[in-house]
C-alpha cells in the first residue's frame, strides 16, 4: 500500500513539472511570436526616396509599373501618364516601415494558398538594379477583425499585418493613375 502511494505520488509530482514546462514553453513560444517585428530588416536601410521604378504585380497576372521623374511618378505604358504621387509614397512609407507580428508558415515555404496572393511589390533603383520584392496576401477576417499577411520574398518569415497596402493601392485597372490628368490624344 505504501509503495503504491509513493509511486503515486512520483508519477503525480512528474505529471506537476511536466504541466509546468509545457506551460513555460508555450508562454515563451507566444512572447517571441507576440513581438512587433520589422518586415523589411532595419540594416537594409530601404528609404522611400531610393525607389525609382516600382512594379505592382497582382495575383491575377497583371502587372503595372511606375517611374518616378524627380518628384512626380508616371506610369509610361499609357502615355507616361500622372500616378498619384501621394498615394504612392504613401504605399512605399507603409510597405517599407511595415511591422507586423511573426506567423509560421506552409512546410513548403508558402505564405498562403496561391489564391489569396493579392500583391506584391518589386522595387528598383536608378541603376535598375532590385531593391526588394514584397508580398502581401489579404484581406484575411479574423477575431480581431482584418489583417494581411506579408513577407520579403525568398524570406521563410511571414508577418501578420494589421496595415493593407493593398487598399492603399485600389482596385482600378491600370491602379494609382489621376484620373483628372489622364493623357487624352497624341500629336
Amino acid at each position: 500500500m505504501k509503495q503504491s502511494l509513493l509511486l503515486l505520488a512520483i508519477v503525480l509530482g512528474v505529471l506537476v513539472l511536466a504541466d509546468h514546462w509545457l506551460r513555460e514553453g508555450q508562454l515563451d513560444e507566444l512572447d517571441r511570436h507576440g513581438v512587433l517585428r520589422p518586415l523589411l530588416p532595419v540594416d537594409a536601410q530601404m528609404i522611400p526616396d531610393r525607389v525609382h521604378q516600382l512594379v505592382l504585380s497582382f495575383g491575377t497576372g497583371q502587372s503595372f509599373t511606375y517611374v518616378r521623374e524627380g518628384a512626380l511618378w508616371r506610369f509610361p505604358k499609357y502615355h507616361n501618364a500622372l500616378a498619384h504621387s501621394d498615394r504612392i509614397d504613401g504605399l512605399l512609407r507603409l510597405s517599407l516601415g511595415s511591422v507586423g507580428t511573426f506567423r509560421s508558415i506552409n512546410p513548403g515555404g508558402e505564405m498562403a494558398e496561391p489564391s489569396m496572393l493579392s500583391m506584391q511589390i518589386d522595387l528598383y533603383d536608378r541603376d535598375q538594379q532590385i531593391l526588394t520584392k514584397l508580398q502581401f496576401a489579404g484581406p484575411i477576417s479574423g477575431a480581431g477583425g482584418s489583417h494581411n499577411l506579408a513577407r520579403v520574398v525568398g524570406s521563410d518569415s511571414v508577418l501578420t499585418l494589421h496595415a493593407d497596402p493593398i487598399r492603399v493601392v485600389g482596385r482600378g485597372r491600370p491602379p494609382l493613375l489621376d484620373p483628372h490628368l489622364l493623357p487624352r490624344s497624341l500629336p
